[in-house]
């Protein structure tokens, strides 16, 4: 039952980030549209087929926070896709996101590998590679990474948005949480605690 469980979300999650690519493809007709992002798919410039592409490990554009993990945006508006974001995460050793939720999306998460303990609402379960974590619009989340054993996730978001907060580099350890959701809500995220 787990397999088909993880078969059915694994299917979800790849169909929510082709169907964008799909969707822009139709709409592009075939075209190369010329992109003026900093950093897409490590170059200053670069050209994003309407199609789709692929990025190996490591490519993307890096939107890590001053201090955290690392961040790469993989999929987003700037690089075709249309209703979807999609960012691989490196989680140090006991880092978290901090406690928080979205106005505008929907979040769902890989793991590849690691251990850690993913919050929603008031409940704590412990996640390992393989599982596959799926948090709804408004509800309270947090995602801390072992000590021992780092997480490394994919996740998802069927709006766009996080990835502009991303682009920032804001550095929480500077900022007071009212200051650093002043800046964040535009992007549809709400802190409650950096811890």
């Amino acid at each position: 039952m787990k397999n088909l469980t993880l078969r059915y979300a694994l299917t979800l999650m790849v169909g929510i980030f082709i169907g964008g690519i799909i969707i822009t493809g139709l709409q592009e007709q075939g075209q190369e549209r010329r992109l003026e992002a900093p950093g897409v798919m490590g170059h200053q410039t670069a050209t994003a087929p309407a199609s789709g592409y692929v990025l190996k490990y490591g490519e993307g554009e890096v939107t890590s926070p001053a201090g955290d993990g690392l961040y790469i945006t993989k999929a987003s508006p700037r690089t075709g896709t249309q209703g979807v974001v999609m960012f691989y995460d490196e989680e140090t050793g006991g880092e978290t996101s901090g406690i928080h939720y979205h106005t505008k999306a929907d979040e769902f998460f890989y793991v590849l590998q690691g251990r850690g303990v993913i919050r929603i609402g008031d409940q704590d379960t412990d996640i390992e590679a393989g599982d596959t974590v799926v948090v709804l619009v408004g509800e309270d989340h947090r995602i801390t990474s072992s000590e021992d054993d780092p997480l490394r996730v994919v996740y998802f978001l069927d709006r766009p948005g996080l990835e502009e907060q991303f682009r920032l580099k804001l550095d929480r350890k500077t900022m007071t949480l009212q200051e650093f959701n002043a800046i964040v809500e535009q992007f549809g995220t709400v802190y409650k605690s950096f811890e």
